[in-house]
């Protein structure tokens, strides 16, 4: 005999849970094969959070994905600042994160960090 324990995840009672509490906080990682539609998963998901009214930090950190004026034009963008002035820092700190992350002007809910164009791990080596 199985004993299924309430609320949990093998409960035979399906949890009905409110949208609010489904898209409360965490982290969400993508990740897969070169090519596989890592970049526009993710971006679709933080639109889709962020016309939610959820606050969303978009991160693109993978070095061969296209960079940040790929993924919406630079006149979208409130200002132009880089992943690499954070990964090129001697100490990674909160304030330095929230400096370098670029507010989108139509999504008050969404900001992004990445690389700028022209941008590669080389460039503040």
């Amino acid at each position: 005999m199985i004993s299924f324990k309430k609320n949990t995840i093998f409960s035979r009672e399906p949890a009905e849970k409110k949208e609010d509490e489904i898209l409360h906080g965490g982290v969400l990682a993508v990740w897969g094969s070169p090519g596989s539609g890592k970049t526009t998963v993710a971006v679709k998901l933080a639109k889709y959070l962020a016309d939610k009214k959820k606050n969303v930090v978009l991160v693109l950190c993978d070095m061969t994905a296209p960079m940040l004026p790929c993924i919406c034009a630079p006149s979208e963008l409130e200002c132009e600042k880089s992943l690499g002035s954070i990964l090129s820092a001697t100490h990674v700190t909160e304030p330095l994160v929230k400096y370098n992350m670029i507010t989108h002007k139509k999504m008050a809910y969404l900001t992004m960090i990445g690389m700028l164009k022209g941008e590669n791990e080389y460039t503040y080596t």
